[in-house]
């Protein structure tokens, strides 16, 4: 039997410093917390990418955190999944475009029956009003 790939994503208007969830479906639908795949008892690896708006300001950076809490067993577990950095401003200063891998780390976190809440956080300078997506694959 394969793994289960389950994916959220959120918009992270929060404060900075400040735990949100992430809840919202990639397709912008309302599912709310992942329900654990029925017959899976571990979360066997998470991938995560952050984008931000195009309006940086000058020397910002964030450290991006994930933590995957309640239904994992020894939760909450909490991981520093991103970083950024962005020393010009303005909408249009460099004009890059880059595209990076996700974060892909493999863990081996029980589970139990039942929503699966995720949260981040962002520390540094307010980027704006980044998204972070999260697959987690469940075995």
């Amino acid at each position: 039997m394969g793994a289960d790939y389950v994916t959220r994503m959120d918009s992270m208007g929060q404060a900075t410093d400040t735990f949100a969830p992430l809840e919202t479906g990639v397709d912008g639908g309302s599912p709310g917390a992942m329900d654990v795949p029925s017959g899976r008892s571990k979360i066997e690896e998470i991938l995560v990418a952050v984008v931000v708006d195009g309006a940086m300001v000058l020397d910002s950076g964030n450290v991006f955190t994930l933590e995957v809490g309640k239904q994992a067993k020894g939760a909450p577990h909490e991981m520093i999944v991103a970083a950024l950095q962005e020393q010009e401003v303005g909408t249009v200063a460099g004009l890059v475009i880059t595209n990076k891998d996700p974060f892909d780390k493999e863990v081996d976190f029980e589970v139990v029956q039942g929503k699966q809440n995720y949260r981040a956080a962002f520390g540094g300078t307010d980027p704006g009003t980044p998204e972070m997506y999260l697959t987690a694959v469940f075995g």
